[in-house]
């Protein structure tokens, strides 16, 4: 795969990627497909009354000519309405710095009326025939258009041009044989580098090229490969879209083998995502088509190029994620992946060159320089506690417990634990969060007896002190509530129901009796028991009292 040197930026379709995988070592890619001119050739009038047209869509003439450009939005068509008979016009080259290898291109030879399209090459004195295709070789607009390959190794040429000549008839109307040419590719030798150049196909220099040898995206040194603007591939068939639909239509496509759900498509000049693929001919984008694309040539990124070994194995892979793997196919992980020793004699890592190792920092980043905690283990020792180590193979280390049994040589008072066991068997002892230190004595507060400041201690009630701290009564009908502690009460108000005083009166002869009154605060108050005689003759007696919950005479208790 060779150097691409463009006439202009452009996408490389996959076909032509193919192509170029099979150059020779030291070769150079031309490239022409006029979606920003003529990229230096020359469109010479000749005898038409018409000139090579740079043209998008269909043309203007009916049943001729195709429907869209093969590669991009335009092509060059050689129109044959009013140009007959015979009426013959150039697409020229500028000459290359030296013999051309090969070129490719395509055509499109659809209508009733067509001429002659013919590729002839300059050898150093004479234009010399290269190739010729006459009549009509397309059915239709929509037809794909053929793809031409020639090798020119050995002619000598290093200029080329496309002939266009209309039909010979001279029939009146012969319109249809509208000829169009597309994406042209021509491979050259390439021209002997400067006097003192550093780059060199020999080794012995800063920088040296041999076939296998990669170059992305540079112009020098010429190698095998470069790649140069945006790739896209070319889908099987056409398709349509009306303006502000996010419906696709296709003819002769083949949307379920050659897309899945997420890849990118171009149609006309805007780009898309599917969202959905309905069957080979019907797909959904994920946006309205502004402007509408009827029977037009799709693009798509997924799985752009593929470049196989012999053996079938996967060498070169550039997919819809950038992602360019050369001696094996890239994970989705990879940007470059180079199987094999890859050299480089200044490594570039933040700023700093001469990396003796890469290490990562903290943060994930990559560093350049020495891990100052690198290098090689030679012996482990076992220190102080442990056991075992060794200078070679497998070493291991294990707690030697005879020495931590010993270690401990004292224990701490009550109340404290052991926090540092010191290396000659001494500890250093705390005092437990629960303890606040030693009692040092306990003395007995008011109403309390006994204590002390060594020993067991033990306290009592003190029934002497308790006894004598009440120093008053409360008065007749109230009760102490509270004991103050200098000895006086508070009383409690209101009746005191446990005590009072009782008084009594009585009557002597027939009518006796004997009454009882007390002081409780409630009724009755007086509780009058009357003894009396049943009749004169004092046979018998009996017993009534009075009084009431509100009264003391408004009732008798007991007849």
């Amino acid at each position: 795969m060779k150097i691409m040197r463009p006439f202009h930026p452009f996408s490389i379709s996959l076909a032509a990627l193919l192509t170029l995988a099979a150059l020779p070592a030291h070769a150079l890619q031309h490239k022409l497909d006029f979606e920003s001119g003529l990229g230096g050739w020359s469109a010479i009038k000749g005898t038409s009354y018409f000139n090579w047209a740079r043209w998008r869509g269909g043309t203007h003439s009916g049943h001729t000519g195709p429907a869209s450009a093969h590669e991009g939005s335009y092509y060059l068509y050689l129109k044959a309405s009013r140009n007959y008979p015979s009426r013959i016009a150039y697409l020229q080259s500028p000459e290359f710095d030296a013999d051309l290898k090969s070129i490719s291109f395509h055509y499109h030879m659809y209508g009733a009326h067509m001429g002659t399209l013919t590729l002839e090459g300059f050898d150093g004195s004479s234009w010399i025939t290269l190739w010729v295709a006459t009549g009509e070789s397309h059915k239709s607009h929509g037809a794909p258009w053929t793809r031409e390959a020639i090798t020119l190794s050995g002619k000598g040429v290093r200029q080329i041009r496309f002939k266009g000549a209309t039909t010979s008839k001279t029939i009146s109307g012969q319109y249809r044989g509208d000829m169009a040419i597309d994406y042209v590719l021509v491979t050259s030798g390439e021209p002997k580098p400067p006097p003192g150049t550093k780059w060199s196909d020999a080794s012995g220099h800063d920088i040296y090229y041999a076939p296998g040898n990669v170059g992305i995206g540079d112009t020098q040194p010429e190698a095998d490969l470069s790649i140069l603007g945006n790739l896209s591939k070319p889908l099987t068939g056409y398709m349509g879209i009306t303006k502000g639909s996010t419906k696709v239509v296709g003819v002769g496509t083949q949307f379920t083998r050659e897309l899945v759900v997420g890849d990118s498509l171009r149609i006309g000049d805007e780009v898309f995502i599917i969202t959905t693929i309905l069957g080979d001919t019907e797909l959904t984008i994920d946006a309205p088509h502004t402007a509408g694309a009827p029977a037009s040539t799709a693009y798509t990124d997924s799985n752009l190029l593929t470049v196989e070994t012999g053996a079938e194995v996967k060498s070169l892979v550039i997919d819809k994620s950038g992602n360019v793997g050369i001696g094996k196919a890239p994970d989705v992980g990879h940007r470059l992946d180079v199987r094999g020793a890859a050299r480089v004699d200044a490594l570039k890592l933040a700023g700093k060159t001469a990396c003796e190792k890469l290490q990562t920092d903290a943060s994930g980043s990559v560093q350049c320089g020495k891990d100052a905690d690198s290098g090689t283990i030679t012996g482990v020792t076992a220190g102080a506690g442990l056991a075992g180590g060794g200078h070679s193979g497998t070493v291991s280390l294990r707690v030697d417990t005879a020495k931590i049994q010993n270690r401990v040589r004292e224990g701490c008072p009550a109340g404290q634990s052991i926090r540092v066991i010191e290396e000659s068997g001494g500890i250093t002892c705390e005092a437990d969060a629960n303890s606040g230190g030693d009692i040092t004595g306990v003395t007995a507060g008011d109403g309390l007896a006994g204590g002390g400041h060594s020993g067991t201690v033990s306290l009592r009630v003190d029934n002497t002190q308790v006894q004598r701290r009440v120093s008053q009564n409360c008065a007749m009908g109230r009760s102490i509530r509270e004991i103050r502690a200098d000895g006086t009460v508070v009383c409690g108000g209101g009746p005191d129901y446990d005590s009072g005083w009782f008084t009594m009166q009585s009557q002597q002869g027939t009518n006796s009796y004997k009454q009882v009154t007390h002081n409780l605060g409630v009724y009755p108050s007086r509780v009058k028991v009357l003894v009396k005689a049943i009749d004169g003759a004092n046979k018998g007696f009996i017993f009534e009292g009075s009084g009431s919950a509100q009264n003391d005479d408004d009732g008798v208790y007991t007849q």
